[in-house]
């Protein structure tokens, strides 16, 4: 079924989903065979969804871009409750529709049933792993995280990589609104076996993929640009690409240094990605060339 939950920190709208690909036919074993279940159709307009694949992309390719282009929230959720009616849990598809032109609006569609949600939280998905979240975040609220915002971060990866569901899990993708409009977020991660820190030392050193140890970087554009990601592993050196305009699949897989990776991407889609990974010191970097607003970078997770 996948999870969506959606939360209103300090006046903005902060979206975190999974990308597990689930249909009808067959389950998908593939974690790079996921989809983009937050899809950014503009500054102000953002679609959620959560369930059937097949039966989510019909719904998404009979949107009119005038409902796009004139904020027509009516006319998008009349349309998609259409297509969330069917009681089959096959073809159950559930959608969130988060208009920020002014005061952010969220709606909730589920079995045809479209609800005006306060947009100070809202989700859809698997039942199991929603409550699997709520477990996970009043934990993590506990330890007095420094910023709310990286509590729900955290909270939300911790149940995917526990996810009670097979319909649930393989990656995280987050969006945040600001005054720009919506944009994907960008976060860094180090995944690296147990380790002997020295006497002195802090930062845990990455031992290179023969010892199983790598990073995932997740790469965006900004809000006022074309929206888009991408998810790249160091020092593996390969990328990903996830885009709006067609959330039913992963781009190609490229294998390329992160500075030519970038390059291509811009080449390939228009996005002009730019973000932060982890070297093989387990140092922090920046990349791409422009400015980085890191109280919206999530945070960097050392997982031994």
């Amino acid at each position: 079924m996948s999870i969506v939950i959606c939360k209103t920190i300090d006046k903005k709208v902060f979206i975190h989903s999974d990308t597990r690909g689930w249909n009808s036919i067959a389950e998908r074993s593939d974690i790079f065979k996921g989809l983009l279940k937050i899809v950014i159709l503009s500054p102000t307009i953002c679609i959620c969804w959560a369930g059937n694949a097949e039966t989510a992309k019909d719904a998404f390719n009979g949107i009119e871009d005038r409902w796009i282009k004139e904020n027509d929230t009516a006319s998008l959720c009349t349309h998609l409750s259409l297509f969330s009616m069917s009681d089959q849990l096959d073809h159950h598809v559930d959608f969130i529709i988060i208009d920020h032109s002014s005061d952010a609006k969220t709606f909730k569609i589920t079995k045809g049933k479209i609800q005006n949600k306060n947009p100070g939280f809202t989700w859809i998905g698997d039942y199991d792993a929603y409550h699997l979240f709520l477990e996970k975040w009043h934990q993590t609220l506990s330890t007095k995280d420094p910023e709310e915002y990286i509590a729900f971060h955290k909270a939300f990866k911790i149940m995917i990589e526990n996810a009670p569901s097979k319909t649930v899990g393989d990656f995280q993708v987050s969006v945040v609104s600001n005054d720009e409009g919506f944009r994907y977020t960008t976060y860094g991660e180090a995944f690296s076996p147990k380790q002997t820190l020295s006497p002195g030392t802090s930062v845990l050193k990455l031992q290179g993929c023969a010892e199983g140890a790598y990073s995932l970087s997740c790469l965006t554009t900004n809000a006022n640009e074309k929206p888009g990601c991408a998810l790249y592993f160091t020092p593996i050196e390969f990328g990903v690409i996830l885009d709006p305009s067609d959330p039913f699949h992963f781009g190609p897989i490229l294998h390329l240094p992160i500075n030519t990776f970038l390059s291509e991407v811009k080449r390939i889609y228009g996005f002009d990605l730019s973000g932060r990974v982890v070297d093989s010191s387990g140092q922090i970097r920046s990349v791409g060339k422009r400015t980085i607003d890191v109280s919206l970078m999530g945070s960097t997770i050392i997982k031994v």
